[in-house]
């Protein structure tokens, strides 16, 4: 029957539509049940006019075929309410937010696959943090703990010969504060640490104890004396020592939590120590300053600069302002943290961050917080385009070079300072990146090297080529496959302190290194001797290799034999709490250069002209460059005529490959 069909039909659709397959299936045995009406005889299927005519013309059914339909339709109706409770949900239509979604994937993302590529590595890296009640706990007893410790009286032992302390009195932090990604909600796994700052009290610090080093020797015995005390307390399992950004002058304290279990237990808790953010005065701090005496130097005038000493101090001053700066934004755009998580993955899967003089995660995320405020990325924008907008802006490392400020603050303003352009001005050069702060007077990207700016544009542009070029499996190689550091560069070259002073300081090309300030640079006061050899051997390298090199960085013997990840979780679980240093002569010992010390240089290659034979030097009409030139290379040195009538210094080198 037409009607009776129809209305099965209907029945059909309306309760079957999360199923397209499923309606095929229950119309076709709709249609052989009706298809057994139609035998009926004639009479018994059309009705003999009047009244019941009138009826089934407006709908009206046998009872054979009312029966049928109502069959039919409670057998489809149980179906319909077993699919309504979710039971197959892989056919269903897309609901209102699936269907916003994907319009949102073909607006602010390059494809779906890459959306779908970012979200799952999100949850993958991302914490859980409803899950670590038992760590914030734990956080707020130890806390209690550090706060309740006994005043007592320290030994300068530890410190060496070199000190100028005596003795220092030992008092509880006035106060624990928690930094870094934790607070911020950007830890990316499988790195979870949880930094803690305690403040030291003003009473056993002098306001001059920025000059000659007694601050950090100060912050050494503070933090020395706390791990001492730890390690017999039951709230603690393990008690370690680490450098804090490879700074051997800046010991920290790694501490694994006793009693934790799940995520929780996971965590480990990273001791810092500071001073009174006012205990300073903030000036005494810039590059020109000079806060380590040489002796010999009456004249204060004619004293060498400390940028390097100035900023391992200024850094503990601001450490617990930057984080109030960046919590401020980031607590604003869950995208924003979600943008700085994604970047820790990209340094570390690109092994960017193994290197003192890196990027690491503070810096990113500083970088994120100028670009927000510059409106170079915004809070409406997607995790994407925060993430090629960032790229974008580390392929030109000449915008960090040129030097950047953060919105300046008024508290903070220095006296001596007129305007932020006149604030740059000290700061910029070398090669420098530089961004400073909202006093304008700490670099936040001090620690950053204009080797590590070259490799991080280097990978930058190749991040975006990855993403514009290649939207669906560009993801790929740029945050899932872990890149080997031994593999990254196109030469290892490898220097070993020699066991003869006096043979190491004649120079291969004749003279000695005694007398090349001029090629190496002169020391810098308050650095550590191993960081000074590396410096001056990256100079070398640098200084050599020219327009052959693309960029060269000083590596550490840790990150070229660290495993890729398939044997590293079977490593660290073998090596134990943290693979960090086990005692504090270990973290010390890196600071000497002695016997038995080794300088690892990565060298990435220009193919275009590694492998040519003669390096022409400066004209000999440019007398100061050539005499640099001749100094040098020494012997290996020569003038020449060229054919098409130059006459420059000139290399020929002996050996290509």
């Amino acid at each position: 029957m037409p009607g009776a069909t129809k209305k099965a039909r209907a029945s059909l659709a309306g309760k079957t539509t999360p199923s397209k397959v499923a309606v095929v299936a229950d119309e076709d045995e709709v249609d052989e049940r009706f298809a057994a009406a139609k035998t009926m005889p004639m009479d018994d299927r059309d009705g003999d006019g009047g009244e019941e005519s009138d009826d089934v013309s407006n709908g009206g059914e046998s009872e054979d075929e009312e029966a049928a339909a109502e069959d039919v339709s409670g057998r489809l109706s149980e179906f319909a309410g077993k699919r309504e409770k979710g039971q197959d949900k892989l056919w269903a239509d897309p609901t209102h937010s699936e269907m916003k979604g994907l319009k949102e994937s073909e607006l602010h993302f390059k494809s779906s696959l890459l959306r779908l590529q970012m979200d799952e590595l999100k949850a993958q890296v991302s914490v859980n943090y409803t899950k670590t009640t038992g760590l914030e706990s734990w956080l707020h007893t130890f806390k209690g703990v550090l706060e309740a410790l006994p005043a007592a009286t320290l030994s300068t032992t530890s410190l060496g010969e070199e000190t100028v302390l005596e003795k220092m009195e030992f008092r509880a932090p006035t106060a624990v504060h928690m930094v870094g990604s934790y607070l911020l909600r950007t830890v990316a796994r499988p790195d979870l640490t949880v930094d803690l700052v305690v403040e030291m009290p003003a009473d056993i610090l002098h306001h001059k104890d920025f000059l000659n080093r007694k601050y950090l020797d100060k912050r050494q015995l503070y933090l020395e004396h706390i791990a001492h005390k730890l390690r017999s307390h039951q709230s603690v399992a393990a008690v370690s020592f680490s450098a804090f950004r490879g700074d051997a002058a800046k010991p920290c304290v790694l501490i694994k939590p006793a009693g934790l279990s799940g995520l929780s237990g996971k965590f480990n808790v990273r001791l810092l120590a500071a001073p009174p953010a006012d205990l300073f005065p903030l000036a005494r701090f810039r590059p020109s300053r000079n806060n380590v005496r040489v002796a010999g130097v009456t004249d204060i005038a004619l004293q060498p600069p400390t940028p390097t000493y100035n900023t391992a101090v200024v850094e503990d001053l601001r450490m617990v302002h930057h984080l109030e700066l960046l919590h401020s934004e980031f607590a604003q755009c869950s995208a924003l943290a979600e943008t700085a998580t994604l970047l820790k993955v990209w340094l570390r899967q690109r092994a960017l961050n193994t290197a003192s003089d890196s990027f690491n995660g503070f810096s990113i995320s500083m970088l994120l917080l100028y670009l927000v405020q510059k409106r170079t990325i915004s809070r409406s924008m997607s995790c994407y385009h925060m993430l090629r907008a960032t790229y974008i802006f580390l392929s030109k490392k000449e915008t960090l070079e040129a030097g950047l400020h953060l919105a300046p603050n008024a508290e903070f303003f220095l006296a001596a300072i007129a305007t932020p352009a006149e604030a740059l001005a000290e700061f910029v050069g070398g090669g420098q990146a530089v961004l400073l702060d909202d006093s304008l007077a700490v670099n936040l990207l001090a620690r950053v090297s204009a080797s590590a700016l070259s490799e991080i544009q280097h990978e930058a542009r190749a991040a975006l080529l990855c993403l514009e070029q290649d939207a669906n499996n560009g993801f790929t190689p740029l945050m899932l496959q872990k890149v080997s550091v031994a593999c990254k560069y196109d030469e290892l070259l490898v220097i070993r302190a020699a066991e003869d002073p006096d043979h190491a300081a004649q120079r291969p090309g004749g003279g000695s290194w005694e007398d090349s300030d001029e090629i190496l640079g002169e020391a810098e006061p308050g650095v550590p001797q191993a960081v000074v050899v590396a410096r001056r051997a990256l100079r070398v390298v640098e200084e050599a290799l020219g327009e052959r090199l693309h960029f060269a960085r000083v590596l550490s013997r840790e990150a070229i034999e660290t495993p890729l990840p398939a044997a590293a979780a079977a490593d660290r679980a073998q090596r134990g709490f943290s693979g960090a240093s086990a005692s504090l002569d270990s973290v010390l010992a890196k600071k000497a250069w002695g016997p038995g010390a080794e300088i690892i240089i990565g060298l990435l290659l220009n193919s275009d002209c590694a492998g040519r034979k003669v390096e022409r030097g400066p004209p000999a009409e440019e007398a100061d460059a050539s005499r640099r030139f001749r100094k040098f290379w020494g012997s290996k040195s020569e003038l020449r005529r060229f054919k098409d009538g130059a006459i420059q210094e000139t290399l020929v080198w002996s050996e290509v490959r």
